[in-house]
Protein backbone atom coordinates (compact mmCIF):
# COMPACT_ATOMS: atom_id res chain seq x y z
CA UNK A 1 0.00 0.00 0.00
CA UNK A 2 1.47 3.30 -1.09
CA UNK A 3 4.53 1.92 -2.62
CA UNK A 4 4.09 4.82 -5.63
CA UNK A 5 3.30 7.53 -3.39
CA UNK A 6 -0.40 7.19 -3.57
CA UNK A 7 -2.82 7.55 0.18
CA UNK A 8 0.15 9.19 1.52
CA UNK A 9 -2.78 10.49 4.27
CA UNK A 10 -3.36 6.71 5.09
CA UNK A 11 -1.08 5.97 8.19
CA UNK A 12 -0.89 2.23 7.23
CA UNK A 13 0.77 3.26 3.83
CA UNK A 14 4.27 3.04 2.51
CA UNK A 15 4.69 7.02 1.73
CA UNK A 16 3.53 7.91 4.75
CA UNK A 17 6.37 6.05 6.89
CA UNK A 18 9.27 7.70 8.04
CA UNK A 19 12.35 7.59 5.92
CA UNK A 20 14.03 4.82 8.30
CA UNK A 21 11.09 2.55 8.17
CA UNK A 22 10.69 2.66 4.31
CA UNK A 23 14.15 2.37 4.08
CA UNK A 24 14.35 -0.95 6.11
CA UNK A 25 11.41 -2.40 3.79
CA UNK A 26 13.58 -1.52 0.95
CA UNK A 27 16.49 -3.02 2.47
CA UNK A 28 14.80 -6.00 4.06
CA UNK A 29 12.98 -6.65 0.00
CA UNK A 30 16.23 -7.01 -1.24
CA UNK A 31 18.15 -9.39 1.77
CA UNK A 32 15.36 -11.87 1.32
CA UNK A 33 15.85 -11.95 -2.82
CA UNK A 34 19.05 -12.12 -2.26
CA UNK A 35 18.60 -14.93 0.47
CA UNK A 36 16.13 -16.65 -1.54
CA UNK A 37 18.60 -16.57 -4.78
CA UNK A 38 21.33 -18.54 -2.48
CA UNK A 39 19.23 -20.96 -1.09
CA UNK A 40 18.15 -21.86 -4.33
CA UNK A 41 22.11 -21.97 -5.29
CA UNK A 42 22.62 -24.08 -2.41
CA UNK A 43 20.25 -26.73 -2.90
CA UNK A 44 20.87 -26.63 -6.35
CA UNK A 45 24.55 -27.81 -5.67
CA UNK A 46 23.24 -30.24 -3.77
CA UNK A 47 21.38 -32.00 -6.08
CA UNK A 48 23.45 -31.25 -9.05
CA UNK A 49 23.27 -28.34 -11.22
CA UNK A 50 24.66 -28.02 -15.19
CA UNK A 51 27.53 -25.83 -15.29
CA UNK A 52 29.78 -24.71 -17.75
CA UNK A 53 32.70 -26.63 -17.89
CA UNK A 54 36.04 -24.77 -17.64
CA UNK A 55 38.50 -27.10 -15.91
CA UNK A 56 40.00 -30.03 -15.67
CA UNK A 57 38.27 -30.96 -11.90
CA UNK A 58 34.73 -30.05 -12.78
CA UNK A 59 35.03 -32.39 -16.04
CA UNK A 60 35.89 -35.31 -14.53
CA UNK A 61 33.04 -34.44 -11.89
CA UNK A 62 30.90 -33.63 -14.46
CA UNK A 63 27.97 -36.33 -15.55
CA UNK A 64 25.68 -36.14 -18.51
CA UNK A 65 28.56 -33.17 -20.78
CA UNK A 66 26.39 -31.83 -23.42
CA UNK A 67 27.68 -28.85 -25.94
CA UNK A 68 24.87 -26.02 -25.58
CA UNK A 69 24.70 -22.88 -27.53
CA UNK A 70 24.67 -20.02 -24.93
CA UNK A 71 24.60 -16.85 -27.44
CA UNK A 72 23.16 -16.02 -30.97
CA UNK A 73 23.61 -13.22 -32.68
CA UNK A 74 21.07 -11.94 -33.76
CA UNK A 75 20.67 -12.48 -38.35
CA UNK A 76 23.26 -14.55 -38.20
CA UNK A 77 22.52 -18.66 -40.10
CA UNK A 78 21.90 -19.85 -36.80
CA UNK A 79 19.23 -17.28 -35.70
CA UNK A 80 17.47 -17.57 -39.28
CA UNK A 81 17.47 -21.82 -38.99
CA UNK A 82 15.87 -21.35 -35.89
CA UNK A 83 18.37 -22.44 -33.04
CA UNK A 84 17.31 -21.11 -29.75
CA UNK A 85 19.57 -20.34 -26.39
CA UNK A 86 20.19 -23.62 -24.82
CA UNK A 87 20.07 -25.78 -27.56
CA UNK A 88 21.98 -29.18 -27.49
CA UNK A 89 24.17 -29.52 -30.45
CA UNK A 90 24.47 -33.66 -31.16
CA UNK A 91 25.98 -33.72 -34.15
CA UNK A 92 25.96 -33.08 -37.82
CA UNK A 93 24.25 -35.09 -41.17
CA UNK A 94 26.20 -35.79 -44.18
CA UNK A 95 24.07 -37.55 -46.19
CA UNK A 96 22.96 -40.54 -44.38
CA UNK A 97 25.74 -40.83 -42.31
CA UNK A 98 25.52 -38.71 -38.41
CA UNK A 99 29.01 -37.24 -37.14
CA UNK A 100 28.50 -36.91 -33.78
CA UNK A 101 30.27 -34.29 -31.64
CA UNK A 102 31.56 -34.84 -28.42
CA UNK A 103 33.36 -31.03 -27.76
CA UNK A 104 33.09 -27.75 -28.92
CA UNK A 105 36.42 -27.74 -30.65
CA UNK A 106 34.71 -30.64 -32.74
CA UNK A 107 31.80 -28.78 -33.88
CA UNK A 108 34.17 -25.28 -35.10
CA UNK A 109 36.61 -27.89 -37.08
CA UNK A 110 33.09 -29.69 -39.11
CA UNK A 111 31.85 -26.29 -39.46
CA UNK A 112 35.23 -24.95 -41.24
CA UNK A 113 35.48 -27.29 -43.46
CA UNK A 114 32.06 -26.53 -44.40
CA UNK A 115 32.15 -22.93 -44.84
CA UNK A 116 29.50 -21.44 -47.96
CA UNK A 117 27.95 -24.94 -48.29
CA UNK A 118 24.69 -26.16 -46.80
CA UNK A 119 25.03 -28.27 -43.47
CA UNK A 120 22.76 -29.90 -41.08
CA UNK A 121 22.94 -29.30 -37.38
CA UNK A 122 21.21 -32.10 -35.15
CA UNK A 123 19.92 -30.42 -32.17
CA UNK A 124 18.90 -32.64 -29.38
CA UNK A 125 15.52 -31.79 -26.88
CA UNK A 126 15.34 -34.74 -24.62
CA UNK A 127 15.36 -37.94 -26.81
CA UNK A 128 14.09 -36.03 -30.23
CA UNK A 129 16.63 -34.79 -31.99
CA UNK A 130 15.64 -32.20 -34.91
CA UNK A 131 17.08 -31.06 -38.03
CA UNK A 132 18.36 -27.31 -38.57
CA UNK A 133 19.67 -26.98 -42.33
CA UNK A 134 22.29 -23.63 -42.66
CA UNK A 135 24.83 -22.47 -44.39
CA UNK A 136 28.11 -21.16 -42.15
CA UNK A 137 29.80 -18.12 -43.56
CA UNK A 138 33.28 -18.32 -44.93
CA UNK A 139 33.04 -14.53 -43.87
CA UNK A 140 31.70 -13.36 -41.41
CA UNK A 141 31.08 -9.89 -39.33
CA UNK A 142 34.19 -9.81 -37.00
CA UNK A 143 33.33 -11.57 -33.67
CA UNK A 144 30.40 -13.42 -34.99
CA UNK A 145 31.55 -16.57 -36.40
CA UNK A 146 30.62 -18.78 -39.38
CA UNK A 147 27.24 -19.71 -37.52
CA UNK A 148 26.94 -16.57 -35.10
CA UNK A 149 26.56 -18.68 -32.34
CA UNK A 150 28.69 -19.18 -28.98
CA UNK A 151 28.83 -22.58 -27.58
CA UNK A 152 29.97 -24.07 -24.52
CA UNK A 153 30.59 -27.45 -22.53
CA UNK A 154 28.03 -28.04 -20.21
CA UNK A 155 27.77 -31.07 -17.82
CA UNK A 156 25.37 -31.71 -14.13
CA UNK A 157 28.13 -31.38 -11.26
CA UNK A 158 26.87 -32.43 -7.93
CA UNK A 159 28.56 -31.21 -4.74
CA UNK A 160 28.73 -32.87 -0.94
CA UNK A 161 26.42 -30.78 1.46
CA UNK A 162 29.44 -28.65 2.87
CA UNK A 163 30.61 -27.62 -0.34
CA UNK A 164 27.41 -27.23 -1.88
CA UNK A 165 26.56 -24.25 0.55
CA UNK A 166 29.94 -22.66 -0.37
CA UNK A 167 29.32 -23.09 -3.70
CA UNK A 168 25.68 -21.66 -3.77
CA UNK A 169 27.22 -18.48 -1.41
CA UNK A 170 30.18 -18.01 -4.37
CA UNK A 171 27.43 -18.46 -7.22
CA UNK A 172 25.23 -16.10 -5.48
CA UNK A 173 27.56 -13.53 -5.51
CA UNK A 174 29.01 -14.06 -8.65
CA UNK A 175 25.99 -13.62 -10.17
CA UNK A 176 25.29 -10.51 -8.13
CA UNK A 177 28.47 -9.30 -9.67
CA UNK A 178 27.67 -9.66 -13.11
CA UNK A 179 24.42 -8.77 -12.47
CA UNK A 180 25.68 -5.02 -11.41
CA UNK A 181 28.26 -4.67 -13.97
CA UNK A 182 25.36 -5.87 -16.51
CA UNK A 183 23.40 -2.91 -15.72
CA UNK A 184 26.01 -0.68 -15.29
CA UNK A 185 26.85 -1.29 -19.36
CA UNK A 186 23.56 -0.99 -20.09
CA UNK A 187 22.78 2.60 -18.35
CA UNK A 188 26.25 3.38 -20.05
CA UNK A 189 25.19 3.11 -23.24
CA UNK A 190 21.71 4.27 -23.08
CA UNK A 191 24.10 7.85 -22.06
CA UNK A 192 26.42 7.14 -24.15
CA UNK A 193 24.88 5.83 -27.18
CA UNK A 194 20.65 6.23 -26.28
CA UNK A 195 20.74 2.21 -27.25
CA UNK A 196 21.19 -0.48 -23.91
CA UNK A 197 23.42 -2.92 -26.68
CA UNK A 198 21.66 -5.69 -25.09
CA UNK A 199 18.22 -7.41 -25.86
CA UNK A 200 15.83 -6.97 -22.59
CA UNK A 201 12.89 -8.87 -22.49
CA UNK A 202 9.43 -7.99 -21.01
CA UNK A 203 7.35 -10.39 -19.07
CA UNK A 204 6.01 -12.29 -21.84
CA UNK A 205 9.65 -13.06 -22.53
CA UNK A 206 10.61 -14.43 -18.80
CA UNK A 207 7.73 -16.52 -19.12
CA UNK A 208 8.81 -17.98 -22.62
CA UNK A 209 12.42 -18.05 -21.05
CA UNK A 210 10.75 -19.82 -17.50
CA UNK A 211 8.76 -22.11 -19.89
CA UNK A 212 12.01 -23.61 -21.17
CA UNK A 213 13.76 -23.70 -18.41
CA UNK A 214 10.97 -25.43 -16.55
CA UNK A 215 11.36 -28.09 -19.36
CA UNK A 216 14.76 -28.86 -19.70
CA UNK A 217 14.89 -29.76 -15.52
CA UNK A 218 13.99 -28.72 -12.17
CA UNK A 219 17.27 -27.28 -11.60
CA UNK A 220 17.47 -25.43 -14.71
CA UNK A 221 14.61 -23.50 -13.36
CA UNK A 222 15.74 -23.23 -9.60
CA UNK A 223 18.74 -21.70 -11.70
CA UNK A 224 16.51 -19.34 -13.49
CA UNK A 225 14.30 -18.25 -10.26
CA UNK A 226 18.22 -17.47 -8.60
CA UNK A 227 18.75 -15.45 -11.64
CA UNK A 228 15.34 -13.31 -11.35
CA UNK A 229 15.34 -12.84 -7.29
CA UNK A 230 18.90 -11.55 -7.97
CA UNK A 231 17.70 -9.09 -10.52
CA UNK A 232 14.60 -8.11 -8.48
CA UNK A 233 17.31 -7.64 -5.57
CA UNK A 234 19.53 -5.10 -7.82
CA UNK A 235 16.62 -3.39 -9.28
CA UNK A 236 14.98 -2.61 -5.91
CA UNK A 237 18.40 -0.92 -4.54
Amino acid sequence: LGEDGEQSDNPRSFAAGKARVRAGVIVAGVVMNILLAVVLLIVGNAMGLRVGLTDQTTIEQAKDIKIQIVQIVAGSPAEKAGLRTLDEIAGFREGSRVVPVSSVEDIQSFVNKNLDRSIVVLIKDGKEITEKQMIPRANPPEGEGALGISLVATGIVRHPPLQAIVQGVNDSANILIYTVNGYATIIKNVFLTGRTGVELSGPVGIAVVTGKAARLGFTYLMQFMALISINLAVLNI
